[in-house]
């Protein structure tokens, strides 16, 4: 399973660490759970990707996020969408560029490191926008045959 530690209410606990424990948002899980959705990937690399992107909606603003997968011939999709006030055009083009944050204080390294990690296991991840508001980004990861 590729997110196989689910509560029973299919949202992840655990995966927004920071703050405190003070991070107050809903995540809910579409369609991850299977037999068929086993990637080539580290569960703790896709742990830590997710953690990020999560974390970086909940900074930015978002209330809910959902994580989405689609089941293909070859790969898994996830779908990590929110709430948010979204990506402007000007900030879309450095998403994964490293030391580029639109946040006080912050190296600018997490969305960097994702792209990096995901491109490691042989994925992709890209960024979209949704007109009006939130963002959404595709990870695409091969399947295990």
């Amino acid at each position: 399973q590729l997110l196989s530690h689910r509560s029973r209410r299919g949202k992840q606990p655990g995966l927004l660490s920071k703050a405190g424990g003070k991070v107050k948002a809903d995540i809910k899980l579409n369609n991850c759970n299977g037999p068929d959705l086993i990637v080539a990937a580290s569960w703790m690399g896709i742990y830590l990707v997710l953690n990020c992107m999560i974390l970086n909606s909940v900074e930015a603003g978002a209330t809910e996020m959902t994580v989405s997968c689609k089941n293909e011939k070859k790969h898994v999709v996830l779908t990590v969408s929110d709430d948010g006030p979204g990506i402007g055009d000007g900030e879309a083009l450095l998403t994964f560029e490293p030391f580029h944050s639109t946040k006080q204080g912050h190296k600018g390294l997490g969305l960097y490191s994702s792209y990096h990690t995901i491109k490691s296991f042989g994925g992709k991840i890209e960024l979209n926008r949704k007109k009006g508001k939130g963002a959404f980004f595709e990870i695409t990861l091969n399947k295990v045959p």
